[in-house]
Parts: structure tokens; C-alpha cells; sequence
């Protein structure tokens, strides 16, 4: 216990103080503009930055992120674990846990049922009881093979040092291999859906059609018992449509009425695929390559996604197999504890969660 340090809610006041918390501490691109949009935007979700303070220096920050969720035929209230930083020089002093007790507190008065989150560092949440429930697996699709090569081969080198040469010549082969597969998909997938491909357009704002989307999907996901992220419009105006640092695109198919979209972005070279739904299989072909096509008009190396064993992910990745994914397994862990009351059915089987890279997002 550091009977120094003060453990408190930060307030817009603090802003500067954590913005120079990170600047001398992390890499993270936080600034002001960053944390009110996070943090102090959304008031009425109770969304909230705890802080340790000592002698009027903010040495520690943790936040959570509110966001409702999907349940067994119910909405629950749940958040996500983010802004997990410790000065240097006084970590390994509880100073976490010291946080995480205030958290723990402010979470139960808001009637948050369990907290999550993905970190590799994991070993300061398991001594605070959160369990590890799954680990979300990586899939790349290659668009450029000498950049994927390099990357590749540069990973391999890491765990393997100058071993890893030996694995050169078949990794070029079987990068080769897989872009030849994929222009031949895109060039069918074209020829296929040619009639349809007028029937996906951008959206630049959120509208009547989407929400109607939103609405269907939620509804669907609760009839099937799909745990995840309830997306209405309010979550995505913030989240997606009224992002100020993240410029997404989001192509909808409609024909008379919505029936898929795909939302996706460019950063440092990668398209990211961030979440998408389809009412019809044949839908979210035409949205993928929407997709994939945007990463190479964008002169993007790859396209990355995030994937795991669920039934509703199973049904969209025989369609990323298509066009030439390649999977790493069981990459990134996810952290999570109950706060007050249980999860109940379906909901506890986290296995089963249907994950995004919508849910991995910081800030």
C-alpha cells in the first residue's frame, strides 16, 4: 500500500497531466483529443479514467470503456478493460492493484457485469482473479508479396535467428502461390456477383437503411444466442461514424432493404477488417472483395483480421479461405472477471463470443 499515492476518478482537468503520463512513458499515440473522446464524451455510459496521483504527479492511469452487450435474450452492461499505464519507476508497488480496487468499486456502483479486455500482459490481471477465457487467432490475407515476405521471414527471424533462412525459398513459393489464388477469386468473385456489385454503396454517415440493419442484426444475434458486442446506433455513431482518428469505411449491401455491411480502414499499410454481418452467404463475398479491393487501389501489403472458434466467426472464415487466408492460431489472450452479477446460459461459454476486431480496439 503507498500510503503517498492517491488513488482517484480523473476529471477533464487531469488531461494535460495524463497526456504527459504517456508522452514520457509510452509509445501511444494519446493525446487531449484522444482522451475526451473517449472518456468524457460519453458520460451518460458511465465510462470512466482512474488515476494514482502522488505528490500532484499522475504516475498511473486505467480506464473502462462501457459497452453493452449481446446477452442470453437480454442486454447486458459490460467493459472493456483500456489506458492500463504505470510510470516506470513505480511499477511493481500495487499501485495497479490499487487502481483496480477503485475500478472494481466504480464498476459495481454501475452496475457493470464483467470486465474485459485482450493484453500479453497478463500475469498483473490473473493475480486480480481475471481468468483467460480464449485467445484470438490472427488471419492475413498477402496483397503485396515482397512487403509480406520481409514481414514474414523478419518474424521467423525473431524466433529462429539465421535458421530461418532455410525456409525462404518455400515461403516466397507459398506466398506466390496464395496471390495467384487470390487474383483468381477476385477476378471470379467479379464476374460472379457483376449484376450485385451496384448494390453495394459507401456509407459516409449513418441512415435509416443501416439502423434498420442494426436492428435486424442485434435481433438475430439474440435469436441464435450470439454473444457480442450490441451494435446500435448510438455505439456506432461513436464508435465508427464519429471516430475522429480512425477514417473507416463501411460498404452496405442493400437490395430493397440492407442486408450486409463490412466496416474496414488503412493504417500503416495494412487494411484492417474491424466487424461486418450478413443476412444472406452470398452477401458477404461481395463485400469482402469490396473490401479487398479498397486494400489494393490503397497499395496496402495485406489485409488483417482478427478470428476465433465460434460458430458465427466459422461462418464468415470459409469465405476469408477463399480468398487465400492464412491463420495464426491462439495470438492474443483475452482477460475477463465477473463483477456482481453472474453471466447466465450462452453467456458464459466465452468460447463461443462472436469477436471482431471491433472488440480489440484501444483508444
Amino acid at each position: 500500500m503507498n500510503n503517498d499515492v492517491i488513488i482517484r476518478e480523473a476529471t477533464e482537468k487531469d488531461i494535460p497531466n495524463i497526456v504527459e503520463l504517456y508522452e514520457t512513458e509510452s509509445n501511444l499515440p494519446v493525446n487531449q483529443d484522444v482522451l475526451e473522446w473517449v472518456y468524457f464524451n460519453r458520460k451518460e455510459y458511465g465510462t470512466c479514467l482512474v488515476i494514482a496521483e502522488k505528490n500532484g504527479r499522475i504516475i498511473g492511469s486505467q480506464g473502462l470503456i462501457p459497452i453493452r452487450m449481446i446477452g442470453n435474450k437480454r442486454v447486458f452492461l459490460s467493459a472493456k478493460s483500456e489506458s492500463t499505464l504505470i510510470s516506470k519507476q513505480y511499477r511493481g508497488q500495487g499501485i495497479f492493484e490499487e487502481m483496480y480496487s477503485k475500478i472494481f468499486e466504480i464498476a459495481a456502483q454501475r452496475r457493470i457485469i464483467i470486465i474485459w479486455g485482450f493484453t500479453k500482459a497478463t500475469k498483473a490481471f490473473v493475480k486480480l482473479d481475471f481468468t483467460l477465457p480464449v485467445r484470438l487467432s490472427l488471419g492475413y490475407i498477402s496483397l503485396d508479396i515482397t512487403k509480406s515476405f520481409k514481414f514474414f521471414l523478419e518474424k521467423l527471424k525473431k524466433y529462429h535467428g539465421n535458421i530461418s533462412y532455410l525456409v525462404a525459398l518455400p515461403l516466397m513459393i507459398y506466398l506466390l502461390i496464395k496471390r495467384l489464388h487470390l487474383s483468381a477469386w477476385l477476378i471470379y468473385s467479379g464476374m460472379k456477383y457483376h449484376s450485385h456489385s451496384k448494390k453495394v454503396r459507401e456509407l459516409s454517415k449513418a441512415d435509416s437503411e443501416f439502423n434498420e440493419l442494426l436492428s435486424m442484426m442485434n435481433g438475430q444475434h439474440q435469436k441464435n444466442r450470439v454473444i457480442t458486442i450490441n451494435k446500435d446506433m448510438s455505439y456506432m455513431n461513436w464508435r465508427i461514424f464519429d471516430n475522429p482518428f480512425i477514417d473507416y469505411k463501411i460498404s452496405m449491401y442493400s437490395d430493397n432493404e440492407a442486408k450486409g455491411f463490412i466496416i474496414y480502414y488503412v493504417r500503416n499499410g495494412i487494411l484492417v477488417i474491424t466487424d461486418y454481418y450478413c443476412t444472406l452467404d452470398r452477401v458477404f463475398p461481395m463485400l469482402l472483395s469490396r473490401a479487398l479491393r479498397h486494400g489494393l487501389i490503397s497499395k496496402c501489403w495485406c489485409v488483417r483480421f482478427f478470428d476465433k472458434e465460434s460458430k458465427e466467426n466459422q461462418k464468415y472464415r470459409k469465405y476469408f479461405k477463399f480468398y487465400s487466408y492464412m491463420q495464426f492460431k491462439n495470438m492474443i489472450p483475452m482477460v475477463l472477471k465477473t463483477i456482481g452479477d453472474s453471466l447466465v446460459g450462452g453467456e458464459q461459454e466465452i468460447e463461443k463470443w462472436f469477436i471482431t476486431e471491433i472488440f480489440t480496439q484501444g483508444i
